[in-house]
This record gives structure tokens, sequence and C-alpha cells, in this order.
């Protein structure tokens, strides 16, 4: 029960954070046979259906949030998604898997943000989000 929490938590945590990047949130928690897609959202400057994989570690022990996205979870992403766009929209939706890895930071440094290629990590409410864009390709 605890986990749910704290995974809904982070995901409206991932949200907020989006939505101040411009993007607009669709749908939370999609889910069919095939798998769950924790957000949908619309980024309006490429018209595109943006899929987001959020992903938390309170500890990095084990490796960073974004590293447990392993082959088994982008195939089932992969599926999902591909359903998702089958049910919802036209020929033309670019689409785009987006992941997100969230941990708690130090707040002594919540005014840094740093970015390379389409990887970039940003200080958000106490917490150091990874936001790897296109993640997943061939969606």
């Amino acid at each position: 029960m605890r986990k749910i929490l704290i995974g809904n938590a982070i995901e409206t945590l991932a949200c907020a954070f989006l939505e101040g990047n411009e993007l607009e949130c669709v749908e939370k928690n999609f889910s069919c046979r095939l798998g769950e897609i924790d957000l949908i959202m619309f980024e309006a400057s490429s018209d595109t259906l943006v899929f987001v994989e959020v992903r938390f570690r309170s500890n990095v022990n084990h490796g960073n949030a974004t590293e447990s996205v392993d082959w088994k979870k982008q195939r089932k992403l992969r599926r999902t998604v591909l359903y998702y766009l089958q049910k919802n929209a036209t020929a033309r939706t670019n689409a785009r898997i987006d992941v997100i890895g969230v941990s708690k930071i130090d707040t002594r440094e919540q005014n840094m943000t740093f970015s390379a290629q389409s990887v970039s990590q940003h200080y958000f409410e106490n917490h150091l989000l990874t936001w790897t864009q296109n993640a997943i390709e061939d969606a």
C-alpha cells in the first residue's frame, strides 16, 4: 500500500514537472492487457504524443531509476504504446517514449540543471529528475 502511495506521488510530481515544461497531460495510468503507461502527455510545439515511464529510486545502491528500464520493460512499453496508438490516434500522429527517473536530492543543490543530447537533469521540488526524451525508439 505504501509503495502505491509513493508511486502515485512520484507520478504526480513528474506530471507537474512536465506541465511546467509545456506538455499537457492527456491521461494517467493507461492500462490494457499488454501493460501500463504511467503518463500520456501532449507536446504542442512538436505536435507529439509523449508516453512517459516514471521510475523512482529511494536508494541508488542498485543503480539509478532510469537504468531500471530493462529490455523486457522496453518491449512491454513499445507494445502498449502501439496498442494505444492503434485505438486512439491517426496515421499522422507523432509519438515518442520518454523515461523520467526520480530520486531524492540534497536541497542545497537544487538550482542546477544539466543537459546532454536528449538526456537532461533537473532539480524539482527536492527531487532529481533525469528526463530521457525518445528513450525507446520505434514507437
